[in-house]
């Protein structure tokens, strides 16, 4: 299961010919099941985005419930942000989930950038749409072509509204899990890039330390999404695990 980024949009993403290629290899394993978070994507627009963890681990909980029963475990698949509310729903609830991966992640937003830059992209993005739209496909698609980063500025406007965007990235700086790591029993599996532009890997590995046992596979390149980059040594690290089979290559 993988929840929403901190902009998402199912339909949009689906259309994304890499997004599809990354989600379909998964499927060939598991069943997979995506959700977009309140105000972003095609869930309720009228929502904004919570500070609070624990508002984005009772959406996670509730889509839990729905799909696998109150009794069956599931395997989480938590991406940037989303790897914060999935290891925190793993320590509240250890008796449902069996395996967690947890990509490009972080336990303590404020860490992701120093405040005087986390304040101007915030500011940005709020109150010039194209301009902020653009300044994060920078960060998010930083080998992209002048065309692939115009599509990606293009997704974020139409994921959500300016207002939705910066409160949805607000959270993303202000979300801290440190007090909840100690308590995940799930084996879990920390990938993260060496150079990725959005997330710095000294948090990934920071957020390995601190979940017991956990296993940290160092990858390549500077793209923060997934499905840009080396895809293939990504996928083969996270399905090895989700199979019992820790292996790269």
């Amino acid at each position: 299961m993988t929840g929403g980024w901190f902009c998402s949009h199912l339909e949009l993403d689906w259309r994304n010919p890499a997004f599809r290629k990354f989600v379909t290899a998964i499927a060939e394993h598991f069943t997979i099941v995506r959700y977009d978070s309140p105000g972003r994507g095609l869930s309720d627009r009228d929502a904004l985005p919570s500070a609070d963890p624990d508002d984005e681990i009772a959406v996670l909980a509730a889509v839990v419930d729905e799909v696998a029963g109150t009794n069956d475990q599931v395997a989480l698949l938590g991406g940037s942000s989303g790897g914060c509310v999935a290891a925190a729903y793993a320590a509240m609830c250890p008796d449902r989930v069996e395996r967690l991966v947890l990509y490009g992640s972080y336990a303590h937003g404020a860490q992701i950038a120093e405040r005087h830059a986390r304040e101007s992209i915030l500011s940005i993005v709020g109150a010039h749409p194209g301009v902020g739209s653009r300044l994060l496909a920078d960060i998010f698609v930083p080998d992209g072509s002048t065309k692939e980063r115009d599509e990606f500025a293009a997704f974020l406007r139409a994921a959500a509204t300016p207002a939705i965007t910066e409160s949805s990235l607000s959270m993303v700086y202000s979300l801290d899990v440190r007090d909840r790591l100690g308590a995940v029993r799930a084996p879990t599996l920390v990938l993260h890039r060496r150079k990725d532009r959005a997330i710095p890997f000294a948090l990934g590995q920071d957020l390995a330390r601190q979940i017991p046992g956990a296993l940290l596979i160092a990858l390549e390149g500077k793209d923060h999404l997934p499905w840009r980059g080396d895809m293939t040594t990504l996928l083969q690290a996270a399905l090895g695990f989700l199979s019992n089979n820790p292996r790269v290559g």
